[in-house]
Formats: structure tokens, sequence, C-alpha cells
């Protein structure tokens, strides 16, 4: 016989088949049992689990040796309820039922029996075992408890069936096609971007299916399709389904990638984090950690301005009546009054509020713009204004040339200066003329001379 006729379904139409089928499985499970270490292409599914990069392994192995890296091949978790694991420190803490089925055997499994009628499931026994190298199959235990009951009540026995390794052969329905379907049109709708096909023809019908829906998957999502094995692929059939194939041994593929990409075997660990006391709790909300500026914003203290006093009050030339009245923006009800300033003003609004004249620049001894030097108001005690005139002469040996004259005019207080030689005298009788020359006397040789009015 081939080895293809071993796994076909036409073997159950003969009974020498039959018993060769029973005893060369039961021989198999025998010899995998003795493995003691699995394969560096387990090892690498398993990495890909823990790291979060595995969606999901299809195998058409039947030694379950998967299960021994601790991937989960039970159908009944389903596709699991987080996508990625958490980060881990020595092993994947998540739950079975949180990884769900990572590995589906789409051949069935060496590790039970199922039953030709009632297809319950049933666990490899030492009876069971040496009845299987003999070359048959043993009864079912459930379906003969359910017929010796219907005996004793007087009915007709049912029929009892025969336990059977629980593989899937060519031309069989796997048993749990509707699960297997719905982990794959999941599969299929994460649009995974990478799939990797180790050590197999792509001979069987069913896998042919499964591939080639996958990588119109992988495609659409632009990612590729990598193909590890001895022999090459047909091109006829995969030369659009397969990007690149790799003419080599699984086994020393994984060690070339291994040397290639150790970052894939790295593990995510969790740091320690120093737990905080619950006074270090709260400052933390307040203050992000590692903010060593602003550390102590928190203890410092807001210093409002103080009202001036009478010294204060007295130079500045305010009155001393001062109101207690809190900003419009910061008044509540119950809060805190602040001292606010209110000066009062003798002016006019549009007065108060007018546009400041420009800087007017002097040159030698022209004045550039003739019109009326108009400063900002400033307080004073009888509530007008006081102006500050400035004159900068170049050196100490350049005599004063510049004459100031200050007058009054209906209007209220004006500044005009007119520029005059210190040679030409004014006139004897007029009295502000006079009182110009004192001043422009007792100015003289200086860097800068102030005159205020009020």
């Amino acid at each position: 016989m081939k080895g293809r006729d071993l796994f076909d379904a036409v073997l159950w139409a003969d009974p020498t088949s039959t018993s060769l089928f029973y005893t060369f499985l039961a021989n198999l499970r025998n010899e995998v049992l003795k493995v003691k270490e699995t394969t560096s292409v387990h090892k690498f599914i398993r990495t890909l689990a823990e790291t979060g990069r595995l969606q999901r392994c299809y195998t058409q192995n039947i030694d379950g040796l998967e299960e021994r890296e601790g991937l989960v091949m039970n159908l009944s978790h389903g596709k699991g309820k987080r996508k990625r694991p958490s980060p881990i420190t020595v092993d994947d803490n998540r739950t079975d039922l949180e990884k769900g089925c990572q590995v589906v055997q789409l051949h069935g499994n060496l590790k039970s029996l199922r039953c030709t009628n009632c297809q319950m499931l049933a666990t490899y026994t030492p009876s069971a075992v040496r009845i299987l190298i003999s070359g048959a199959a043993p009864n079912c235990e459930a379906c003969q408890i359910a017929s010796e009951c219907r005996q004793a009540a007087g009915k007709r026995a049912t029929k009892v069936g025969l336990l059977r390794p629980n593989v899937v052969l060519y031309g069989e329905e796997h048993p749990d096609a509707e699960m297997v379907g719905i982990l794959a049109e999941a599969d299929i709708k994460a649009a995974p971007d990478l799939m990797i096909i180790l050590g197999t023809s792509l001979k069987v019908h069913g896998l042919k299916v499964v591939v080639k829906e996958f990588s119109k998957a992988v495609h659409a999502k632009g990612g590729k399709v990598l193909f590890v094995n001895n022999t090459p692929p047909t091109d006829s059939v995969w030369s659009d389904v397969i990007d690149y194939f790799l003419e080599m041994d699984c086994d020393a593929w994984v060690a070339d990638v291994k040397a290639r990409r150790a970052g894939i075997w790295e593990r995510q660990i969790k740091l320690p984090v120093q737990k905080l006391t619950k006074a270090g709790a709260v400052a933390e909300k307040k203050i992000p950690l590692g903010d060593k500026e602003n550390a102590g914003a928190k203890k410092r203290k807001i210093l409002e301005p103080k009202t001036p006093g009478g010294r204060a009050r007295k130079a500045l030339g305010m009155n001393s009546t001062l109101q207690q009245t809190p900003p419009p923006s910061s008044r509540k009800r119950g809060s805190k009054k602040h001292n606010i300033l209110r000066i009062p003003s003798t002016e006019s609004e549009s007065e108060a509020h007018r546009t400041p004249t420009k800087r007017r620049k002097i040159t030698k001894n022209i004045i550039v713009d003739s019109s009326p030097i108009s400063p900002p108001p400033t307080p004073t005690v009888k509530g007008g204004r006081a102006v500050r005139i400035e004159v900068i002469v170049s050196g100490p040996e350049r005599q004063l040339q510049n004459e100031i004259q200050i007058y009054e005019d209906s209007d209220g207080l004006d500044v005009a200066a007119r520029s005059e030689n210190v040679e030409s005298e004014p006139k004897p009788n007029s009295s502000k003329s006079q009182e110009a020359i004192t001043k422009r006397r007792s100015l003289r040789n200086l860097k800068s001379v102030t005159v205020t009015a009020a």
C-alpha cells in the first residue's frame, strides 16, 4: 500500500486495509509519545504566538506536538478574546479562553478516539491500545451502556459503535468543519500581512482552497506569501499565490531567521514600578513625575501687590481715598475683596484716552516738528500735569546753546521749545527772559538738563 492509501477513506471498504489502518495509527501514537523534544519550527510558532505575531496556525500534522509548547489546540475556545498578549515576565499569563484556539488541526489528532455511531470522543486506554494494535477497534462504552439500559427496560437493543482514531481521512468531512470555517472566516477578515507555508506538498484539495483564500486576504493588505519546502511548488497552480519560495529544510530556515532576526525571540517584559504612598500619589496627580523645575510650585505663595503707604501716595501725588472694590471678573459671593487703587482725574474722558504724541527728534539748533509737545497726563496732587523734558548735550566741552521757555496758555499747560544763541541777550524789561537766562547760566557744562513744570 502507498502512504496516501493509509489516509484515504476508501480503506473502510476493505477489512484488511481497515485492520492495517488501526495497527498503523496505534503504533504511530506510541512513537509520538516517545518524542522528548519538539522541533525548532514548533518553538518558532510558539514564539510568534507569545510575541503577538501569530494570527493562527493551521496544520496537517496529527501528532499534537504544538500542545507541548503551550499552544491551545481546542476548537471550542474559538478565536480568542484578545488579539495580542500583554507584557509577560516569564510565561504567557493569559488563560486558554483568552488565547483562543491557536492551532487548528485540519486532519484531526492522535489524542482521542471517536465513535463511529454517536460521535462521542473517548480517551486512549491501555486496553483500547492493545485492541487497536491487534487490528481491531474497541466498542464505544457510551453506546454499549445505552443499549443495555434499553434492554433492561424491555426495549430492543441499539447499535453499538466502534472507537476509531480521531483523524480525518482524504474524502471525509471534518467533524468540526463548522468551527474550523468560523475561525478561517475570522482570520480572513483580520487581514494578515504575511502567510508562511512550511513543509507541505500543497496537493490536498481542502488545504489548497484554504491557502488560496488566505493569500487573497494577504495580498489585499499588501502583504507577501512565503513558501519553505524541500520541493518547489507547481508554477501553473501557485505562481499567482506564492511570492517567495525557499528550497530548504524548515528547521534550517528557522535557524537562519533566528541568526538574522534575533529580535523576534526577545520577550517583552514588564518593568517594576515603585508603588507610591497616598501623599505621593496626590502630589503625582498635580505635578508630573520628572518635572523638577515645577516640583516646588505647590509650596510657592503668590504675593499680591500691597497698597502704597502715606509717603508713597504723597510721592506719587495720589489722594488718600482708596476704594475697596473687587474686579468684576473675580467677584463672587463670599470671595475675598482685593485692594484696587482708584485715582481721581480732573481731565475729560477724551483727554484721558488721547493717543500719546510720538517722540520728536531735536537736531542741533533746529526742532524738526514745530508742533507743541503734548506728553501723556501724569497725576499730581492738584490734579494738574507734570512735564519732564530732557535735553542731551554731546560733550562736557560744549556749552548749552538752547533756551527752554515754559509758559501757560488758556487751554492748560503746554511746553514749547525754541532755539536761541547764547550770545544774544534778551531785553532787560522782560521778566520771563531774565528767568530763562538765570536757568541757562546755572546749567552750563552739563551733559543733560531736566526741567519739570507743574
